[in-house]
């Protein structure tokens, strides 16, 4: 994975403001309806805006300098979802709709994923707010003084 804060061409410490600024800029450059960009680096870069975005993600970029497994597949799931969905309505308005039942099939089992990856993303960042709520206790406990 790339660094994403080389992508936007901004510092790791850049505060929400700069990052949405650097975002609108990149998007701007790499969108498929301006200056012909592409498709594929417009959902790139809308997918490290939102690791940037929520707390606990861009955490875990800047300590691991990467995102699990479970939110990249849902990215992946998210592009082919959106694409066979596409076709599948191509094929409703052709009248092709024998040859889409497999696509259908699809489609439903990839839907499926996206859920269980939302699922497992949500329970993750619960469970790191939650450690975030910690550390924040114990720090606060170490500077209190003992009453003697």
């Amino acid at each position: 994975m790339e660094n994403i804060y080389e992508y936007f061409d901004i510092d790791k410490k850049s505060s929400k403001e700069q990052i949405k600024k650097a975002y609108r800029k990149k998007a701007k450059k790499v969108h498929p309806d301006l200056n012909k960009g592409s498709d594929v680096e417009f959902k790139k870069a809308n997918y490290f805006y939102q690791i940037l975005l929520t707390d606990s993600s861009r955490m875990e970029y800047d300590e691991i300098g990467e995102i699990k497994d479970r939110q990249r597949k849902e990215t992946l799931l998210s592009f082919v979802f959106e694409h066979v969905n596409g076709v599948i309505m191509a094929a409703e308005q052709l009248g092709k709709l024998e040859e889409m039942n497999i696509i259908k099939k699809t489609i439903v089992v990839i839907d499926n994923e996206i859920k269980g990856c939302h699922e497992s993303i949500s329970g993750n960042n619960k469970r790191i707010d939650s450690m975030e709520k910690l550390s924040k206790r114990i720090k606060t406990n170490r500077r209190m003084k003992p009453a003697c």
